[in-house]
């Protein structure tokens, strides 16, 4: 099975820095702080690196890290642009410099079909962290279910200047229920502490559990009148996290479940036997992508795609794909629910929609 992506977020203009930090040499060899980050993630299992820049940076990466990381394992680019938003938003008058966090994963979207990793360019995390995630990433879990690797404030701090971290709040389940971005963080004789106006220090402790901007995604999978399972199952070789299999046969369900042990993906496969609009009318989860290969002119097909849209069972920028013969004309959705393009194979066809962010409208 293919192991998790390893996005990289290297779009940054570096101004602080006076130039490309993402790429700045470390040593007489010319290594930057991607080489070694993406040595750990390879020895943790990941699969394939994207690395998210501005396109006008295209090749000063390729010259510096692409050429080398090539020949390893799969390098991909997605380009982070300020007008690539959700609909409804638009690019403030003036804005260059890039987005954040969510709006560079947003830009690599069409790169990532399974559990991923985001890390900034210039920040190095080390082997066990990398492992860490990792080893998360690997185990089949629900698609609600992330992580973030968090360091203690004393392990992250420079002796000369400040830095930025999101301060975090840990249940007691060790769970993230909080992040609080302090913007200049500095060691002092007395211990760390931060400020908002440059006068008045805040003391924090030093084990106090920072992010350093190192998230771990999982995405999920329906696979709906499952049949055999070979749309889920094919999801499930190439990375996907998990797949919820339906279907009302019987028979159908015990072939997937054999096909899921045959795979050896059976702890990444739930199998539900029952009509599967009912199902959807009672799911209480949501899904990255849905699979649709109902029978072909039953109107099966219709009444699942206006079912999961009504039910808003897709998760915002999630894909929904429908298989139909190739005359079939199949219905536009409701906002925030878009259909893209046609995919046509001989006499059948395959439709895709897409769900953009915003609240559902009627």
């Amino acid at each position: 099975m293919n192991g998790p992506t390893l996005l990289i977020m290297a779009a940054g203009l570096g101004s602080r820095f006076g130039g490309m930090k993402q790429i700045a040499p470390l040593d007489p060899e010319h290594h930057i702080i991607m080489d070694f980050s993406i040595y750990d993630a390879m020895r943790a299992g990941f699969s394939k690196v994207v690395l998210i820049i501005k396109e006008e940076h295209r090749q000063d990466f390729d010259e510096t890290i692409g050429a080398r990381v090539a020949g390893q394992m799969p390098l991909y680019y997605a380009y982070q642009k300020p007008d690539t938003l959700p609909e409804g938003f638009t690019v403030p008058e003036g804005r260059v410099k890039p987005w954040g966090t969510a709006h560079a994963v947003l830009s690599a979207y069409d790169l990532v079909n399974g559990p991923f990793a985001v890390i900034n360019a210039d920040d190095y995390y080390g082997r066990e962290a990398m492992e860490a995630i990792g080893a998360f990433l690997s185990q089949p879990r629900p698609g609600t279910k992330h992580a973030m690797v968090g360091y203690p404030l004393s392990s992250t701090l420079t002796e000369s200047g400040y830095v930025s971290r999101g301060v975090c709040q840990v249940d007691g389940d060790g769970h993230l229920v909080g992040i609080t971005e302090r913007t200049h963080i500095e060691s002092r004789a007395d211990g760390p502490a931060y400020t908002e106006d440059g006068e008045t220090y805040v003391h924090l402790p030093p084990g106090t559990v920072v992010s350093m901007n190192l998230w771990g995604f999982q995405r999920d999978i329906l696979d709906l009148f499952a049949g055999t399972g070979q749309l889920g199952i094919e999801a499930l070789s190439r990375g996907a996290a998990r797949c919820t299999f339906v279907d009302q046969r019987k028979d159908a369900a015990a072939l997937v479940r054999e096909n899921l042990k045959l795979t050896g993906l059976t702890g990444q496969g739930k199998v539900v036997q029952g009509d599967s609009i009912s199902y959807l009318m009672s799911c209480r989860e949501k899904f990255h992508v849905i699979f649709l290969d109902p029978p072909y002119q039953s109107g099966l097909l219709e009444q699942a795609m206006e079912t999961i849209a009504a039910f808003d069972i897709l998760r915002e920028h999630g894909i929904m794909i429908c298989e139909s013969p190739l005359e079939q004309v199949l219905p536009d959705l409701s906002q925030p629910y878009e259909r893209g393009k046609d995919y046509r194979y001989g006499k059948i066809k395959l439709t895709v929609y897409r769900r953009n962010g915003g609240e559902r409208r009627p």
